[in-house]
């Protein structure tokens, strides 16, 4: 429906063009009219005036002998006949002395008058006065002026509705997309909903860039829900929690900003939210828990009140978190044989300690903060390895040390949070009968997943 023009409101842009192209529109015909009607009438006058000059002439002819014998009768019988034929309203004959002999018609005061000298044998005997009216070429003249004034009307207002419905077609779009800003703005959590993109290239080209910035947007908000995975989140309210003394496997991004510049935000998305997946997959199936943690890392935490087996022992539940550690590694080195597999730098670090953590009844989905300095050590461990390569600290190796499920490589000391100096070692391999379990183990998980 047509908006309402009030002249107490200033019009919208499209009622402006509207009434532009119309008032445009109108003037230029108006010009065109009047120019044609005065042109057409100058042309109608001209013709019509010699035409009565030629036959003032031909009266001039005919009437000579009687005007030369003063016959009024016969000049006033040719007179009426020659004013019923032909455009001449008035028709006077003078004589030299310019007195009327005969005159025939109808006086008129806005007439036009003309004369023609009667002469022969080249002696002036008289002059013809004549009126002439042109009322038939004005009356021409009118209705073609009142035919241009019609169709200028016409397209004025043709002109100004075809301008405003197509300034309205494209100029809608701006509205539509402004009020959609709006509901998002009053809300942040609802989606930018663009309205149909316009054939006008200029307003193509905003809503295509739009468009991308929406789509960045999502994708950032994708990201940031992938980051969160690896990242810090919201503490649960529980009164449940306890400290535990658990084994912890940290792992951490250490590419993350060259990710960003290399990769799309959906592409990293995907990158991170796969990974993840994995991992969760490689902690339950040594019953461990993935928490998230600050930064780019995570822990996975592995102690007896998560386990099935609530007896299970401290050096088993270390050689849990090695196990899943050595699963994690094995499904990453599987995953970047893949073409076109962006290379995302992994380190992972061990450590035993206690840990504040909700009791076993508490929901297993449910994510908590994680604070304790045996974290923060685990994280800080993390810096001193290479990609891929496991590095745990000495109170993990205390605990599977004399285990022959695996073989240990010494790492440089490290300086703990309390300046005291501590021993590290890399995990070189695991026993052959084991390894071969978590082949098959790296092989089921990348099938289903």
């Amino acid at each position: 429906m047509l908006n309402k023009i009030s002249f107490k409101e200033k019009p919208n842009l499209s009622q402006s063009c509207g009434l532009f192209v119309a008032a445009l529109v109108l003037i230029t015909g108006l010009i065109l009219s009047f120019l044609s009607w005065s042109n057409l009438n100058k042309q109608l006058h001209t013709t019509h005036l010699n035409s009565a000059q030629q036959q003032l002439q031909r009266l001039a002819i005919a009437i000579a002998p009687s005007l030369l014998l003063q016959d009024r009768i016969s000049l006033n019988i040719t007179l009426q006949e020659w004013t019923k034929a032909s455009d001449i309203n008035f028709i006077r004959v003078l004589n030299n002395s310019h007195q009327a002999i005969a005159e025939a018609g109808q006086h008129l005061t806005m007439a036009t008058e003309i004369s023609q000298h009667i002469a022969q044998d080249n002696l002036s005997i008289g002059t013809i006065k004549a009126e002439i009216n042109f009322s038939k070429s004005d009356a021409i003249t009118s209705r073609h002026l009142a035919l241009g004034l019609t169709i200028t009307a016409l397209f004025t207002l043709l002109s100004g509705l075809v301008s405003y419905l197509l300034c309205e077609h494209y100029f809608n779009y701006l509205r539509r997309f402004t009020l959609q800003f709006k509901l998002w703005q009053a809300d942040n959590n609802q989606q930018l909903v663009l309205p149909p993109a316009p054939q006008l290239p200029e307003l193509n080209q905003l809503h295509q860039t739009i468009s991308q910035l929406v789509e960045h947007q999502q994708q950032q908000a994708s990201l940031d829900d992938a980051l969160q995975l690896f990242g810090l989140s919201q503490p649960s309210v529980t009164k449940q929690l306890s400290y535990q003394s658990s084994a912890l496997l940290f792992i951490e991004i250490k590419n993350i900003d060259e990710l960003h510049s290399t990769l799309s935000p959906k592409e990293l998305t995907e990158v991170l939210k796969r990974y993840n997946q994995l991992l969760v997959q490689a902690c339950k199936l040594y019953s461990g828990r993935l928490e998230r943690y600050c930064g780019n890392g995570v822990v996975a935490v592995f102690n007896t009140a998560s386990n099935n087996n609530l007896s299970a022992s401290a050096a088993q539940t270390a050689m849990h978190s090695l196990y899943a550690a050595q699963l994690f590694i094995g499904i990453v080195e599987q995953q970047r044989l893949q073409p076109n597999a962006p290379f995302v730098d992994f380190r992972l670090a061990g450590h035993c300690g206690e840990v504040l953590l909700p009791q076993a009844t508490e929901p297993e989905t449910e994510k908590h903060y994680l604070f304790s300095d045996s974290l923060h050590w685990a994280s800080c461990l993390a810096d001193q390895t290479e990609d891929l390569r496991l590095i745990v600290s000495q109170a993990l190796f205390d605990q599977v040390g004399d285990n022959q499920q695996a073989s240990w490589q010494p790492a440089k000391e490290v300086t703990d949070l309390y300046g005291g100096s501590q021993n590290s070692w890399y995990l070189q391999a695991l026993e052959e009968k084991q390894q071969a379990l978590i082949q098959r183990q790296i092989r089921h998980i990348t099938t289903i997943l």
